[in-house]
């Protein structure tokens, strides 16, 4: 069973901690959009890890763009994309293992599945909030051969299957917390209230 329920309980705990020191920054140009999601890493038993951060690539120019991450949640974003079309390309985990000794933790690259049913793709035409949805990541299976070619490129492939359910008012409620004075803070105020709308 999947638990977006983490959601909420994370969104207190980062209310609580005034956002651990994360912040929303202002977009280099007026062109440049804030796009946002959350990614659900319970079932592959993993937090997301603060850094290496991740990473949008841009399918038009085939450059790279570093986003940011709130661990606790795995809310994803970057306040700073110019138009074009995206998808995320990888973020790190820590990968929870139980032994003899107890429990250990193990750093590793997670690419979402580019060509899965569902991979997180985007396009972005123009300044303004974009919101990319809520993922769970799910181990695919593999073959002895792709088994053996993750240890060489560095990183796993796992397929990102959607939520039903919209988390995107929790996700705005966040981000509005570490958006004190910028640019981008009433730019949220006002999807905030058109979302809210939304659900009367």
């Amino acid at each position: 069973m999947r638990k977006l329920v983490f959601v909420v309980l994370c969104s207190f705990a980062l209310f609580a901690s005034g956002c651990a020191g994360l912040k929303v920054s202002d977009p280099l140009e007026e062109s440049h959009s804030l796009v946002y999601g959350f990614v659900d890493v319970y079932e592959i038993n993993s937090t997301v890890a603060s850094f290496p951060k991740p990473v949008f690539k841009s399918a038009d120019t085939g450059e790279s763009y570093t986003g940011s991450v709130e661990k606790n949640s795995g809310l994803i974003w970057h306040d700073s994309l110019p138009p074009s079309t995206y998808r995320l390309e990888s973020f790190y985990t820590w990968k929870v293992k139980q032994g003899g000794m107890g429990f250990s933790k193990s750093l590793r690259q997670v690419r979402p599945n580019e060509y899965g049913d569902d991979p997180i793709k985007f396009a972005v035409k123009k300044g303004g909030l974009y919101y990319f949805g809520s993922f769970s990541a799910e181990e695919e299976d593999m073959s002895f051969l792709e088994e053996a070619g993750k240890a060489i490129t560095g990183g796993q492939t796992f397929k990102m299957v959607r939520e039903k359910k919209d988390h995107e008012a929790t996700a705005l409620d966040m981000l509005l917390d570490m958006s004190d004075g910028s640019y981008w803070a009433p730019i949220i105020e006002g999807r905030i209230d058109k979302v809210n709308k939304k659900k009367k």
